[in-house]
């Protein structure tokens, strides 16, 4: 499916870190664990038991032990100021007695009980190093000392008490654990709580939303469980979501079914694309096909032409009752072209063939220079009226090899070109020039018309360029060019400074000689070949 070959692709452009990585983190994956959420919840409860535990242990160790009594022996101890208080208002000698009879008194806790009147404080106050009114002063790690103010206006004495202190009641450790696991529930209570509710939150947002959708869209009720109760809202919840996901699952089956039938129009439409690509080209060779039939079909009246022009001189020549030998040399002479041009539109003829297979097929043969450009002259027999003047080496023992039929056929068209351009033109003329450059042949065709528009030049060999010509086919010069480079040669064409347009064909290997030696002056003067 499309989707799946996406993925594929999307796959390939990961590296295997980014797509180990991708898979790890995998909702799927995450929500499938059964570790989720077991060991964080598990280790934060741990933590928060030991911290809290921790706590209680150092409280008891590091705060120090107050020294305190048990509420009995506060209240024994009061007693006593009071009995004395009320002793205070006897004779001296009956009061110290009595005082001294309660003293003696075992109190619980106490070890030494000393009651000092104002006289007794006031004289030995500087002896005695007591601590404030009810406040304890620890002696050692077992007894405090403690002063009691005695009368109404605690004034009139006081009562000074070394008291055994209990030692303190070990750390409850049943207690403490008790406490720190609940500090961990009640922590990790509500860290799920808070969890829970924003969970909670995005599923009650999305249920509203589905909800919504539903009222909009639908206008069937959704249908919840019978029960012989009310459902709860977390019930509602999970019937919400139930349905939610049939819808979830039929849309994904739709999905699939469009992504394949959208998959099956692709295919189809590629088809269809691919077909009209092929209609189309087979409709551009069927017209290219149509114009070079009708342009060889042009070639082909000039060549009946020249064939009824050299048949109306032989008749004229030898229609007489007696024929002079200069008389009958002229007739061969035009017999011989009009053989020529007779080869000239069989040659046309096997070039719309080879133009309909679409294939061109080379036939190399030698040629003499001499007789290539008389062959030439023949084949531009429709341009008799023209001045086309012919520039070559006289090597005699020069050999030209190529495709004869086809660097005519380029030729001939060139020179048509320039003709057509030249006919309604005084003084019009066209030079055809043969060059060898070591082994390679150099052919330019010049004429001194009009130049070719600068924005028509780049694109001159282009398939149906006119170049301005309402009768034009367009595809000569790209006919011809095709012929050019299957000898794997180039051509091109330039505007001249002096006036004028040249046509340049290069073809490699083309020139054959066996001797260097001419005839003094026998050669024509070139310009210099240009560089390809």
């Amino acid at each position: 499916m499309l989707s799946r070959s996406l993925r594929s692709k999307g796959r390939k452009l990961l590296s295997p870190s980014q797509r180990h990585k991708q898979i790890r983190h995998r909702p799927e994956r995450r929500l499938g664990s059964r570790r989720l959420r077991k060991l964080p919840l598990s280790l934060l409860a741990a933590v928060i038991f030991a911290l809290s535990l921790s706590l209680q242990l150092a409280f008891f160790t590091w705060e120090p032990a107050q020294p305190s009594l048990p509420v009995s022996q506060l209240t024994a101890l009061n007693k006593l100021v009071q009995q004395i208080n009320q002793l205070l208002g006897q004779d001296e000698p009956t009061k110290q007695l009595a005082i001294q009879d309660l003293l003696d008194q075992e109190v619980q806790g106490a070890v030494q009980l000393l009651y000092l009147d104002r006289q007794v404080k006031q004289s030995q106050v500087s002896l005695l190093d007591l601590p404030p009114h009810q406040v304890f002063q620890p002696l050692d790690d077992s007894q405090i000392l403690l002063t009691l103010p005695v009368g109404l206006d605690k004034v009139r004495g006081l009562l000074v008490v070394r008291q055994k202190v209990p030692p303190p009641p070990p750390p409850d450790w049943l207690a403490a654990m008790l406490l720190s696991g609940a500090i961990a529930v009640a922590s990790i209570a509500l860290v799920l709580w808070l969890k829970t509710s924003n969970t909670m939150g995005q599923i009650d947002l999305l249920c509203r939303q589905f909800l919504r959708y539903r009222r909009e869209n639908e206008t069937q009720e959704m249908e919840f469980p019978t029960t012989s109760r009310r459902p709860n809202e977390l019930e509602l919840r999970v019937a919400v979501l139930q349905d939610l996901w049939m819808k979830f699952q039929n849309v994904q089956v739709e999905l699939t079914e469009n992504v394949e039938a959208l998959e099956q129009s692709k295919q189809q439409l590629e088809n269809t694309i691919e077909d009209l690509r092929k209609a189309k080209q087979q409709e551009q060779r069927l017209i290219e096909l149509g114009y070079a039939v009708a342009e060889f079909g042009h070639d082909i009246g000039n060549a009946n032409g020249s064939i009824m022009s050299y048949s109306s001189l032989v008749l004229q020549q030898l229609d007489k009752p007696a024929l002079e030998p200069m008389e009958v040399a002229r007739a061969l002479v035009h017999i011989r072209k009009i053989e020529l041009a007779s080869k000239n539109v069989a040659g046309l003829t096997e070039d719309i063939l080879e133009f309909a297979r679409g294939k061109m097929q080379l036939n190399k043969t030698q040629h003499q220079v001499e007789d290539f450009i008389t062959q030439l002259e023949v084949y531009l027999g429709f341009a008799e009226d023209m001045d086309i003047q012919y520039k070559y080496p006289k090597n005699i023992h020069a050999r030209l090899e190529f495709d004869g039929r086809k660097i005519s056929r380029v030729l001939i068209n060139l020179v048509k070109n320039a003709w057509e351009k030249l006919r309604e033109q005084e003084g019009g003329s066209i030079t055809v020039m043969l060059h060898q450059e070591r082994r390679n042949l150099l052919i330019r065709v010049r004429d001194n018309g009009a130049p070719i528009p600068t924005q028509v030049l780049p694109v001159i060999f282009h398939s149906f360029q006119t170049e301005g010509k309402e009768k034009g086919t367009g595809l000569g010069l790209a006919i011809s060019k095709k012929m050019v480079e299957a000898h794997g040669g180039e051509i091109r064409a330039e505007n001249l400074e002096a006036g004028g347009v040249q046509f340049e064909i290069w073809l490699p290997d083309a020139y054959q000689t066996t001797s260097t030696n001419s005839p003094a002056g026998s050669d024509e003067t070139l310009p210099q070949a240009a560089n390809y």
